[in-house]
């Protein structure tokens, strides 16, 4: 099972990229009222999350804490589980200093690098929003 003791470290200078789905659940659910150029960026033809202050917009900097925990956009329930593309594998995020705490047993491995793998395939495939 998922640990996250909530340091944010991940939230920091985020590259994290955005499914159309993630954009509407976001625009959709959030009470602060934001819209899509509020919070995310184009980049290369995908959609990423917005930083502010070096940090995704959602993070509470004062308790390292996501704002949209309950709707956040997938590759964040991922994480630190990470599709490595030079290696053509899945990996556990060097940047997360817990890592170790994530995905330890092989067959859940497996199965969440199969789910983020379908993920990118369908969903983050290069469409207009």
């Amino acid at each position: 099972m998922k640990i996250c003791l909530s340091c944010g470290k991940c939230c920091f200078y985020t590259e994290m990229e955005l499914s159309n789905q993630d954009i509407k659940r976001i625009e959709d659910k959030n009470i602060y009222g934001l819209k899509r150029d509020d919070f995310c960026v184009k980049v290369e033809g995908f959609f990423k999350l917005r930083n502010v202050d070096n940090h995704c917009i959602f993070l509470n900097p004062d308790s390292n804490l996501c704002k949209i925990y309950s709707y956040r956009p997938t590759g964040c329930k991922f994480y630190p589980l990470i599709f490595d593309q030079e290696k053509n594998k899945c990996i556990l995020d060097d940047d997360c200093p817990y890592k170790n705490l994530f995905y330890k047993h092989k067959p859940i491995f497996k199965k969440n690098c199969h789910n983020l793998r379908k993920w990118i395939s369908n969903e983050l495939i290069i469409k207009k929003v």
